[in-house]
């Protein structure tokens, strides 16, 4: 476990080390853009951040990479892929890894984000518990390579795209990059609406009795682009709607319906 497909597994230190990063820009970007009015690079920079979000981590690792529940194009792997990365959420194989094992352990003692289990904070800020029996159920995942390249070279990805966007943007960009991209569909969207409210009844509804103690929100689901309708994902992960009613408006799934299926 210390090693696996050539680089170091535990890299826990590594991706808090990031977050603490994250955070810490976000909290000096974010005032410093409001104070000046810089009212429109704010709003693009929300709206770049929704599409990297939806593409990338929610049509991209989800819906393909962890559930195969559709069939990309070989540049549309690469695409989801590198608009992943884009977000700071760690390398997508062991993510996916991750997220496979929660939903064969989700809300148990094996679950390793359930906050029922390792506690809200260490969930909203992705300190997720570890277990020998991730790697079981990845073996499909070497045969892609745009999960392996990302894989291999995830922190040098992520030193080119931050010093990428500091460098042509400049210090305001940089900050709202890392802010929206990184801080927003890491932690605000992925941790704490999807991975930390979505598993407490009592802040949603539910259509199915599933095992775990997923719940369907839609403040949340628009937030997170879909992801929070996460009793009817639970219930029936293998399909890429999440939305069971018509109502229930999915936009990530939309987007794969509408354009990502079709290139």
């Amino acid at each position: 476990m210390r090693k696996f497909l050539g680089i170091s597994f535990d890299y826990e230190r590594k991706m808090h080390t990031q977050w603490i990063f994250n955070a810490i820009v976000t909290a000096i970007a974010v005032p410093y853009a409001m104070y000046i009015g810089a009212w429109s690079m704010l709003g693009w920079a929300f709206v770049w951040a929704y599409l990297v979000m939806c593409i990338g981590a929610n049509a991209g690792f989800h819906r393909w990479a962890s559930h195969h529940s559709w069939k990309p194009s070989e540049w549309v792997k690469w695409l989801m892929m590198a608009m992943f990365c884009h977000g700071s959420p760690g390398s997508p194989l062991v993510t996916v890894l991750f997220h496979r094992y929660h939903h064969k352990h989700s809300d148990t003692e094996h679950d390793p984000h359930s906050p029922h289990v390792i506690g809200w904070f260490r969930g909203a800020t992705g300190r997720f518990a570890k277990s020998s029996g991730y790697t079981s159920s990845g073996r499909d995942l070497f045969k892609e390579p745009s999960i392996v390249f990302f894989h291999r070279h995830y922190w040098k990805y992520q030193a080119v795209i931050y010093l990428g966007a500091l460098l042509i943007g400049g210090p305001l960009f940089f900050g709202l990059f890392v802010c929206f991209c990184g801080f927003w569909n890491a932690t605000i969207a992925g941790h704490i609406l999807d991975g930390v409210l979505s598993h407490y009844k009592f802040l949603g509804y539910r259509w199915f009795e599933t095992k775990d103690q997923s719940n369907n929100n839609p403040i949340f689901a628009w937030l997170s682009g879909g992801e929070a309708w996460h009793n009817n994902h639970h219930a029936k992960p293998g399909k890429y709607y999440f939305g069971h009613k018509w109502w229930e408006f999915d936009p990530a799934g939309f987007l794969i319906w509408a354009i990502l299926k079709r290139v």
